[in-house]
């Protein structure tokens, strides 16, 4: 699996490279303290496109730490991508378990068997992508996976760490605002595949990776069922209201993590105006505004602003042809 990793991550190197103008990993000490300290990672990134599976793989193993291995939806097994994704850690899963108790079952062993041997976990607690941007609500299947495993052997600690990913430009963005307008979702096949290649010759701007606070799995359900250890053979009754308050606390941490980029300064400024413009000036003013309000108030000390010059984010806005400008003599307008 290493010779297979390894060329995952040359390839991926390049494609980054080819896509993006950078990517941006915020508070990457985080998964490199826990795993010194010998805990077992479970990684719960966000969901906005389909490169996110490739970018949370790269990004760990580029900081020399194991890949994690990462369930993907049962709809990208399809060659050559299941094919190679399988070979780099994937595993797939159906998008729903429901009514299936023997599918359920060996699932859960599979969870329990890497989490107990020392292997890190990547999956996506929102289920699919998201086509807003928007999070969304998180299904709590696979964390009580963990729960599960955990709480039958605690003798190896977990860690869940929450990672933001975010996109100047998401990929798959035409195809989003298809679904959205009421339009069927392709399936994911090798000739959807082919026809991507098209994709690979436009600029998406930056990809950002943010680790937010780490949730100690043996510290949580100290706090929420003292007695939690007594249940090691059996399915406690807490467990769902349990797994209930984990969720909530993993979306808190995700929420948390988020990355405040040039692009959406921009468009928060254009979109909240009354003719979806406005004179650079006042942009300018706008934005600076924002910034120093999220530096006298921060949501989070995790929030990173990613930029704090105006002409830098003007620039950034304009290649990602998010903007047009209109020259004027009494002063540049900027619009949508």
């Amino acid at each position: 699996i290493y010779s297979m990793v390894r060329t995952f991550e040359i390839v991926l190197g390049k494609l980054w490279n080819r896509l993006f103008s950078g990517v941006e990993v915020v508070n990457p000490e985080i998964p490199s303290e826990l795993a010194a300290q010998d805990y077992e990672i479970v990684f719960v990134p966000t969901h906005r496109s389909h490169l996110d599976y490739l970018l949370v793989n790269y990004t760990v193993f580029h900081s020399g730490l194991p890949s994690p291995h990462t369930a993907a939806g049962i709809n990208l097994n399809f060659f050559p991508m299941g094919w190679f994704l399988r070979r780099t850690g994937a595993f797939f899963i159906r998008r729903s378990f429901r009514g299936n108790r023997i599918y359920t079952a060996v699932v859960e062993e599979y969870m329990a068997y890497l989490l107990t041997h020392g292997y890190p976990i990547s999956f996506f607690p929102e289920g699919g992508r998201s086509r807003t941007g928007r999070p969304l609500p998180l299904k709590t299947g696979m964390l009580a996976m963990v729960v599960k495993s955990f709480v039958r052997n605690y003798e190896r600690p977990i860690a869940i760490v929450p990672v933001y990913i975010g996109y100047d430009k998401v990929m798959e963005v035409k195809s989003y605002l298809k679904e959205l307008s009421g339009g069927a979702k392709k399936k994911e096949s090798m000739f959807q595949l082919l026809g991507a290649r098209k994709l690979l010759k436009m600029y998406y701007g930056k990809a950002y990776l943010s680790y937010g606070e780490p949730i100690i799995l043996s510290r949580f359900l100290d706090a929420t069922q003292p007695d939690w250890k007594t249940f090691a053979d059996s399915k406690p009754e807490w467990l769902s209201s349990a797994v209930n308050d984990l969720s909530q606390q993993v979306s808190k941490h995700l929420n948390e993590a988020a990355v405040i980029t040039p692009i959406s300064l921009v468009g928060l400024a254009l979109l909240a105006s009354n003719h979806k413009a406005l004179p650079l000036e006042e942009l300018q003013a706008f934005i600076e505004k924002m910034i120093e309000l999220n530096t006298r108030l921060p949501y989070h000390a995790n929030v990173k602003v990613m930029s704090h010059n105006f002409a830098e984010i003007l620039e950034s806005a304009q290649k990602l042809k998010a903007i047009s400008l209109y020259q004027h003599a009494a002063g540049d307008v900027a619009f949508v």
